[in-house]
């Protein structure tokens, strides 16, 4: 799932709204300093030197108002960096720490792959123990192993992160009693590329 980036949208929105206050003044015939102050004693005199922003016949914009615009630009920066601090905060937090309250328990075992064909499961390879068809719902988040229920929900979070996966399958008997995890994958080269790995387990309740 994409995340969304609330700091883009939020930064666009605060130019955006200034633009918009920009407008609002000039549409009331108020401008920014840079203007002659022969503008604000005739206001209708052209005003055509030391002109930075504006038009002509615009007066000087009180600094009040000036101030109370710049003050709001930099509550709203503000905003966005105290955003970005806990944003930076939750993601220091170990994913051990964020799921501590569900967490069943943990073990390190040997994770391999493996693909639906026969040669590698059963005469009916895309069905798994639980009768979930593999195939035809094509999401790699399913596992088989021994040692854990059916429908239990793991992390591999040294390869995966926080992505759940869910035990829908078993393996050779064989495996029984070693922990061992086997990922189901829709390609066989990348099984391959996977080959072998020792990491954590994380089983959540």
């Amino acid at each position: 799932m994409y995340k969304i980036n609330w700091k883009l949208i939020f930064t666009a929105e605060t130019f955006i709204i200034f633009i918009m206050v920009l407008c609002i003044l000039n549409k009331a015939g108020i401008l920014f300093k840079g203007i002659n102050t022969a503008c604000a004693a005739n206001f209708d005199s052209p005003c055509i030197n030391n002109i930075d922003i504006g038009f002509v016949n615009k007066p000087i914009v009180d600094n009040t108002v000036e101030n109370k615009i710049n003050n709001i630009v930099s509550a709203m920066v503000e905003d966005v960096e105290e955003e970005d601090k806990e944003d930076n905060n939750l993601n220091n937090i170990s994913i051990e720490e964020k799921y501590r309250n569900k967490i069943k328990k943990i073990y390190s075992t040997n994770v391999t792959s493996y693909n639906s064909e026969i040669a590698q499961t059963d005469s009916s390879p895309c069905i798994t123990a639980s009768g979930l068809n593999i195939c035809e719902r094509g999401v790699e988040d399913i596992v088989a192993t021994n040692d854990l229920p059916l429908h239990t929900k793991i992390l591999i979070p040294e390869y995966f992160g926080e992505k759940i996966f869910y035990v829908e399958d078993r393996m050779n008997v064989r495996y029984t009693g070693t922990g061992r995890i086997d990922i189901w994958m829709r390609d066989k080269d990348n099984s391959k590329q996977w080959g072998v790995k020792y990491t954590k387990i994380i089983v959540l309740k």
